[in-house]
């Protein structure tokens, strides 16, 4: 096996090295940079029904409950939370089709 320089290593850290403040922001920024598609659709209004957004979640876990918390936080910001479904599939990868399925099945405009 060959071994890589430290030099080609030196801008990237791993999951255990990053602190959790600085994961839930940089999950919350990809999250925004997600979301800021979303504004092609503009705030929900009363008169026209927000676009379906579905969340699946594989497993509850510290770095994806940050990202849902990311993408939660944006959606409210842009008026958008009423149109967000969260689903977790705890584990299990025929729950995790499912829910998958579904979303596609009811045109969901983003999954997650």
């Amino acid at each position: 096996m060959q071994s890589v320089p430290d030099s080609q290593n030196a801008g990237s850290i791993s999951h255990a090295q990053c602190p959790s403040g600085l994961r839930r922001r940089l999950f919350a920024a990809a999250a925004a940079v997600t979301l800021s598609g979303l504004t092609v659709f503009g705030p929900a209004s009363a008169a026209a029904e927000a676009p379906l957004i579905g969340v699946v979640q594989l497993v509850d876990h510290e770095a994806l409950n940050d990202s849902v918390r990311g993408i939660t936080d944006g959606l409210k910001a842009r008026g958008l939370a009423g149109s967000l479904d969260l689903q977790n599939a705890h584990g299990d990868q025929s729950t995790l089709k499912t829910i998958g399925d579904r979303f596609v099945h009811k045109d969901a405009k983003l999954i997650f």
